[in-house]
């Protein structure tokens, strides 16, 4: 369904204990070919309940910097991101600091009936809105 309604195709990673790091991220890349589209884009989410809830911030800022670095984009699944700032402590402002854009849901993390925002600079949300 995620290719019909957004043109996106998605590659899983699989990791031993549900972190991603750099180093497997970076083998998933793929520029074009004429069997498989390039890579475009990465998505990371800050928790998921593969590992006990952790915030992997260090190395989602790894991701995002080797990311950069070959010209690739980081989206964030923020859905419960206050939710894990104030579980561990470490801010919002720090968990999404290497991402290009985030979401994050208010009705999950806020207890605000109204879904989810998402958050990035000028250009993207204008390009998201012109897009949907």
């Amino acid at each position: 369904m995620m290719a019909w309604f957004s043109g996106c195709l998605a590659r899983t990673i699989e990791t031993e204990d549900g972190i991603l790091t750099w180093e497997k991220v970076n083998r998933a890349i793929r520029p074009h070919g004429p069997h498989w589209a390039r890579t475009g884009l990465i998505e990371i989410e800050n928790t998921h309940n593969m590992r006990e809830d952790r915030v992997p911030v260090a190395q989602d800022s790894r991701i995002c910097g080797g990311a950069h670095d070959r010209g690739l984009k980081v989206h964030m699944d923020g859905a419960r991101v206050f939710n894990a700032a104030a579980a561990t402590g470490v801010p919002v402002s720090e968990i999404v600091a290497s991402v290009d854009t985030v979401m994050f849901c208010v009705s999950k993390a806020l207890g605000a009936p109204v879904g989810s925002l998402l958050a990035g600079p000028a250009e993207a949300i204008a390009r998201g809105r012109a897009l949907s």
